[in-house]
């Protein structure tokens, strides 16, 4: 069947990525959109894993959704998700949480929370494991190469990776577009925190040591019974109201300042120190089955109005979560997009949470101005 319409590259299948595709899909303009995603699976930190070792899946980056934690929440969008079974409310007990926690509404996704970003991505064509790495303009196209030697041609690009790797990518046209925004990215870039996840199955007997545990997601107090790196616990089964269906597994997070002083430590040994405190939160648990780490290099990004370090996160142009770039007449380099010079050459869109704040509303807000923006772009070049 041939396929019609601009051809456009998503580079990331996260929840800014996947957003953006269901946004797209709306629309009643014909579009090609084919997304990169150099893991093997959707959701970026909105991921899911699932291992031969256990039934229970773990949700090792975002625990959960909280509406209205963000910039304008979608109440379309959430309705859509839970008459399709995709989310349903939190149930659970969650103790620990900030003051005004419990007046909020806050929803789990039952098969992960991979599945949120996988629903919304529907039919978009999606090449995982495929990483973009350079980024050139060819005959008023862009021609991206990835990791594995390969290329293609597109009539736009929407990068939502995080900042720091949009940062990384190669190219002239693409550097010369991000000149102009180079220090506030720079800026954006330093924002995001590190910190590690731990995932750790048990077998059926440790539901035993489990059972006067309220809780189905604890925050963890620095100190509280000698922890030293912990700041969060989830016993994911339990999450997901599914405890009489799985073995127990949890899900550790730590603490930001604990992520930084050991971010050049060895797995075995920062996952050591991490099971070492759960074993002082919770004594009576048996040894685990298995365990394994995940480094969240990237984590979390503040919202861009929150100062840190003495600087804040705004870009200019990217007030409402994305920014286009595109070249104008006469330009050499890129401008902007700034109306000052007629905008020539092919669009290019930057979003993602970087310029929100890392929570499901805000990087949805980011994949939704990203489509407005996207689409302008593509309309105005063909009239």
């Amino acid at each position: 069947m041939t396929q019609k319409g601009p051809h456009v590259l998503i580079i990331g299948a996260g929840l800014t990525g996947a957003s953006l595709a269901h946004y797209c899909a709306q629309v009643a303009a014909p579009l090609q959109l084919t997304v990169w995603e150099r893991s093997q699976g959707p959701g970026g930190r909105f991921s899911t894993i699932r291992s031969s070792r256990s039934p229970a899946i773990i949700d090792h980056g975002a625990q959960y959704i909280t509406r209205g934690a963000g910039r304008d929440p979608d109440l379309a969008l959430y309705e859509t998700l839970l008459s399709d079974g995709v989310i349903q409310p939190y149930t659970g007990m969650i103790s620990g949480g900030k003051p005004g926690h419990e007046a909020q509404e806050h929803f789990i996704c039952r098969d992960g929370m991979s599945s949120v970003a996988g629903h919304m991505l529907g039919r978009t064509a999606v090449e995982y494991d495929r990483c973009a790495f350079d980024v050139q303009e060819r005959d008023g196209r862009w021609l991206v190469k990835d990791s594995h030697g390969g290329s293609e041609t597109f009539d736009a690009i929407v990068v939502t990776a995080p900042t720091p790797q949009l940062l990384e990518l190669e190219g002239a046209d693409l550097r010369a577009l991000l000149a102009p925004h180079a220090d506030a990215l720079a800026r954006v870039a330093k924002r995001y925190s590190t910190r590690f996840a731990a995932c750790v199955w048990y077998g059926t007997e440790a539901w035993e040591a489990l059972a006067e545990v309220p809780w189905a997601s604890k925050y963890v107090r620095s100190g509280e019974n000698g922890n030293e790196g912990l700041v969060y616990m989830s016993i994911e089964p339990r999450k997901r109201e599914q405890t009489a269906d799985s073995p127990p597994a949890l899900l550790l997070h730590s603490s930001v300042p604990f992520g930084l002083a050991h971010l050049e430590d060895d797995d075995d040994t920062v996952l050591r120190m991490l099971l070492a405190d759960l074993a002082k939160l919770l004594p009576t648990l048996p040894p685990p089955a298995a365990a394994e780490l995940h480094r969240w290099k990237y984590s979390q990004a503040p919202p861009p109005h929150a100062v840190l370090r003495g600087e804040t996160g705004e870009v200019a142009g990217a007030e409402d979560g994305a920014l286009l770039l595109r070249r104008g007449a006469g330009d050499s380099g890129g401008n902007g997009g700034g109306a000052a010079t007629a905008a020539i050459g092919p669009p290019l869109v930057v979003a993602g949470d970087g310029l929100t704040g890392s929570n499901f509303d805000s990087a949805v807000a980011s994949g939704r101005a990203a489509s407005a923006k996207l689409l302008a772009a593509l309309a105005s070049a063909t009239s």
